[in-house]
């Protein structure tokens, strides 16, 4: 539904906005490492290149499919807009400390 908030002629310039940020936060906060699966330095450098790769070719082909094909905006629209909220949750506001609400509890 959001993509169709969208007026159409923003909607080539918010879609390149929403790929910048995605990419930037994937090469910001990708991997998530997490307190039950702690990676080691060749698995940070690994996933951050899986990482990035991915959001790498799927922005190619949401700008390829928005300037050589005549599709409608709406499924580019949706698919920047997924790839934003995906890179969205890497950042720290969706993963919390898992530690410090333990040692809360256990206070208690």
């Amino acid at each position: 539904m959001i993509a169709n908030l969208v007026p159409l002629n923003l909607a080539p310039n918010m879609q390149l906005i929403a790929i910048v940020v995605s990419i930037l936060l994937v090469y910001e906060y990708a991997p998530v490492e997490t307190e039950n699966k702690p990676l080691s330095k060749d698995e940070v450098l690994i996933y951050k290149r899986r990482s990035m790769v991915t959001v790498l070719i799927s922005s190619i082909i949401i700008l390829a499919t928005m300037h050589l094909l005549d599709v409608r905006l709406v499924l580019v629209n949706i698919a920047s807009l997924a790839i934003l909220a995906e890179s969205i949750t890497l950042t720290p506001l969706f993963h919390s400390d898992r530690s410090k609400k333990t040692t809360m509890n256990n206070k208690y």
